[in-house]
């Protein structure tokens, strides 16, 4: 029996993975405002989107209007916008947020890996590690600044081979 439970220990231990690790502080008002989606682990709502945009707002109750922006298809395709709020779940870091979609009826668990100093670039990932974003105040990201941020995805064991450019610029 002792066996028995150490080998399901040691396989339980073994199948789980360590929690992302957020970042160790996030300035909300320097984080709000428009953020180009250089690239993701998009899910069904990105795919196929251009000139992505995700729009922060921090209200005076502390939660945040969030609104993405994105031409499905092209640059001249159908203009999408789809808001919803999202509140901060971790206010020593502000680093961990929720999102709520439909009213609070879907919640996505948000981390934010890593901000630049300069608040320029941001990674983000759920805590699954099945979506990720890379984030730039301005619609071309310098490529080693890309890469810095790619190499947060990896250190926090995202599978970057998943990550898809997202056009920014006709």
């Amino acid at each position: 029996m002792k066996h028995l439970l150490i080998l399901l220990a040691a396989l339980t231990g073994c199948a789980t993975r360590p929690a992302v690790v957020p970042a160790p502080s996030v300035d909300l008002p320097r984080y709000m405002g428009d953020w180009y989606v250089i690239a993701n682990i998009p899910y069904w709502a990105e795919k196929n989107c251009y000139g992505s945009i995700e729009r922060y707002r921090l209200q005076p109750d502390g939660l945040i209007d969030t609104t993405f922006l994105a031409s499905k298809g092209g640059f001249q395709g159908k203009k999408i916008a789809a808001k919803s709020v999202a509140k901060v779940t971790d206010k020593r870091t502000n680093a961990q947020w929720q999102v709520l979609f439909l009213g609070g009826l879907i919640k996505v668990p948000l981390v934010i890996l890593d901000v630049t100093p300069d608040y320029r670039s941001a990674v983000v990932v759920t805590p699954d590690r099945k979506l990720a974003w890379i984030f730039h105040r301005e619609p071309v990201m310098p490529a080693r600044d890309y890469q810095a941020a790619v190499e947060v995805l990896k250190a926090s064991g995202i599978k970057v081979d998943r990550l898809a450019l997202v056009p920014q610029v006709p």
